[in-house]
């Protein structure tokens, strides 16, 4: 299992130990990169969501740009999750 984490709302000791844990953003695409070369990834689960209400209607563009507006970047992930199934087939 292969944990990445910026760590804004998370807490490191949450993660198992055995857990590879990456601190960064799913954006970053030199660690994405970096994470796919050192591991095997045939599934990823994206739980990166704001969720906080009342934060969410003080800030709404720290929501959208979280929650929407990194849709490029999930791309990215998603494109690195797919060619790295289809080259170990």
């Amino acid at each position: 299992m292969v944990i990445l984490d910026n760590l804004k709302t998370g807490h490191k000791e949450n993660v198992h130990p055995k857990a590879a844990f990456y601190l960064g953003d799913k954006g970053d695409a030199a660690l994405l990169d970096k994470i796919f070369t050192e591991h095997q990834i045939d599934t990823v689960l994206d739980f990166a969501g704001l969720i906080q209400v009342g934060e969410s209607v003080k800030e709404p563009g720290k929501y959208f740009q979280n929650n929407l507006g990194k849709r490029r970047k999930k791309s990215q992930l998603i494109l690195m999750v797919s060619l790295s199934i289809s080259l170990r087939k």
